[in-house]
């Protein structure tokens, strides 16, 4: 029985040597880093290493804690977005699983984000014409220094002051990553600058031609033309004067125009180009609508005389390429119609005056007649 009790004796006394080590309790010294204002953050309190039993709680004491964090009970994160800058200390508090607690004190700063504020968008620029200089521009802390990496339209270079100037070569559209470096921060940004050649506008087949540019189309015949512009900036809205008949409006997304010309004539045209920036190009046109068979209104055939050459070609104008001519009525005795060439030749052998109907026929085949008085004379 002694030996029992000086046994129980003996491991009582070794439990109350053992338990102070495995009951001891620290809170590792590692310092949270600063944060930024509206940046997520993410820290984590960790025991000292071997100190304490699984499982351990934290939580936030007493003091300061940055607006915007919170501490996790169960694995001693700290995390959230800072919404305020500022210096703050506070206490956190470790209780392992045995019910022993430690706490420590700790501090930190949130600082302001150093962040590019712009200017957005970048002014346009013009292909070899000065660029007025833009100062870019940062919030949150100092800037010490600007870098641009590659991407920055040739000609034109950033200041180590963050002042974007140069006379650009090229034209297009560009897009170039801006750093802005501080004293503990830095930020970077992606700039886009539109660099504009001249607005022209011009045929789809000729960018620059002369002005006026002569159009030539047959009434009645299919028509699909336009005009195109280069430069500027798109989107391109195209417009135009009155075009005629049956060529309806210019299409003013590309600048197309479709349709029949209904009417003989001739019609002058402006066409307008608007680009993205308002900038405007015209290009002068003159439509030739041309029927495809007419007689003149004012041309009248010549007086004949008995047994004297008489010869007249018939006044017909138009585009068709094929002329078949015909007549009717009271003919002058001694001539004749070439249905080919539309003269009307010969020796007249009787003076009179004859009333004569000419027919025409053209490529369309409907026929185009006009009443003409010939006389002769004795």
């Amino acid at each position: 029985m002694r030996r029992f009790r000086h046994l129980i004796l003996a491991l009582s006394i070794l439990g109350l040597a053992l338990v102070p080590t495995a009951m001891a309790l620290k809170i590792a010294k590692t310092v949270p880093p600063n944060g930024y204002v509206n940046v997520p953050y993410t820290f984590q309190f960790k025991p000292e290493d071997g100190q304490g039993c699984t499982p351990y709680k934290w939580k936030f004491l007493t003091g300061s804690l940055p607006p915007g964090l919170s501490i996790s009970t169960d694995d001693g994160y700290m995390r959230g977005t800072p919404t305020t800058k500022g210096d703050y200390k506070f206490y956190v508090e470790l209780k392992s699983c045995a019910g022993n607690t430690t706490q420590s004190q700790f501090s930190m700063s949130i600082l302001d984000k150093l962040t590019i504020t712009g200017p957005e968008p970048l002014p346009d620029a013009a292909i070899n014409q000065p660029y007025a200089p833009v100062q870019l521009t940062a919030s949150g802390g100092t800037v010490n220094s600007w870098s641009a990496a590659t991407g920055l339209p040739p000609g034109m270079a950033l200041s180590s002051g963050g002042q974007l100037s140069g006379t650009p070569t090229t034209s297009g559209d560009f897009a170039f990553n801006v750093i802005a470096t501080g004293p503990t921060a830095s930020d970077n940004h992606v700039f886009h600058l539109h660099v504009s050649a001249p607005l022209i506008l011009g045929s789809p087949t000729v960018p620059d031609p002369k002005e006026p540019v002569a159009l030539s189309w047959k009434v009645g015949s299919p028509v699909a033309w336009g005009v195109k512009a280069a430069g500027g900036r798109q989107p391109y809205t195209y417009t135009s004067t009155t075009l005629p008949d049956g060529l309806g409006a210019v299409n003013p997304a590309d600048g197309t125009i479709t349709g029949q010309a209904t009417t003989a004539g001739v019609t002058p045209v402006t066409f307008t180009v608007t680009d993205g920036s308002g900038a405007t190009d015209t290009l002068k046109v003159v439509i030739n609508i041309k029927a495809l068979l007419a007689f003149s209104t004012t041309a009248r055939p010549p007086i004949g005389k008995v047994d004297k050459t008489f010869r007249w070609k018939l006044p017909v104008t138009g585009a068709s390429k094929t002329k078949t001519y015909l007549a009717s009525g009271q003919f002058p005795p001694g001539l004749s119609l070439d249905e080919v060439t539309g003269l009307l030749t010969g020796t007249p052998l009787q003076a009179g005056r004859y009333h004569v109907k000419f027919w025409v026929f053209g490529d369309s085949g409907a026929p185009l007649s006009k009443s003409y008085t010939v006389r002769v004379l004795a």
